[in-house]
């Protein structure tokens, strides 16, 4: 798959130094990336295969739990083309605030 966004993944996680997670977020992260750009999903039950804890938000958008719930993936896949799309990445509570089936960097 090809990954877009990997920076602000990245980025993201540099911005949490300061927090407990930090380490374990940023590992993660790296891990995720590696994975996706590894994968050949051809559809949401692919991916659940190997991720007991995803949800699958509509055919085309999942959310990927990180350090034990304690940060949320959303990403957007477009399995035709093999293209991966990171919408948000945050903590629990920030996943709590935006709509996960619209939500979007732009936003």
């Amino acid at each position: 798959m090809r990954l877009f966004s990997r920076s602000t993944l990245v980025n993201y996680a540099e911005t949490q130094k300061s927090v407990p997670q930090y380490r374990a977020l940023k590992s993660q992260v790296k891990e995720w990336c590696k994975e996706v750009e590894r994968a050949k999903w051809k559809s949401t039950a692919d991916i659940k295969a190997g991720h007991a804890t995803l949800s699958v938000i509509t055919s085309d958008r999942v959310v990927f739990n990180l350090v034990g719930n304690h940060y949320r993936l959303i990403v957007r896949i477009d399995f035709d083309w093999g293209v991966v799309l990171v919408c948000f990445i945050g903590t629990h509570k920030e996943y709590d605030d935006v709509d996960a089936e619209t939500v979007t960097f732009d936003d």
